[in-house]
């Protein structure tokens, strides 16, 4: 009686297992006809010949370490008294200016008062 219960508990075990693997194999996976993110192109200018030049100092005391964007570009924070921007590199070598759109890097900057 208890050696028919085992049999009928591994069938069970074996049937649901090649199910969980062969399940999803034979459904058609949909392929995305149109792109869900349209590309952008944003229009900078380059900047100043003396920013530019400034960037590429290594040694820098008001540039912040090079690191690469979320796009692969070098980027660097330049640091004055009253202002921070980042400037990011095409692979071109040309530094151009990139737009402050969200507000987070001031509050990063600023503290949440929790220090």
């Amino acid at each position: 009686m208890q050696l028919g219960f085992m049999n009928k508990v591994m069938l069970m075990v074996v049937i649901l297992g090649l199910m969980a693997l062969t399940g999803c194999a034979g459904i058609e996976q949909p392929v995305a006809q149109v792109s869900l993110v349209a590309p952008s192109s944003q229009k900078t200018t380059p900047v100043p010949a003396l920013i530019a030049e400034l960037l590429e100092d290594e040694k820098s005391d008001t540039l912040s370490p090079s690191f690469y964007s979320a796009r692969g570009q070098s980027c660097r924070f330049l640091s004055g008294e009253m202002t921070r921007q980042l400037y990011c590199q095409y692979a071109s070598g040309e530094w151009f200016a990139v737009p402050a759109v969200l507000s987070d890097m001031q509050a990063l900057e600023q503290g949440d008062g929790n220090d």
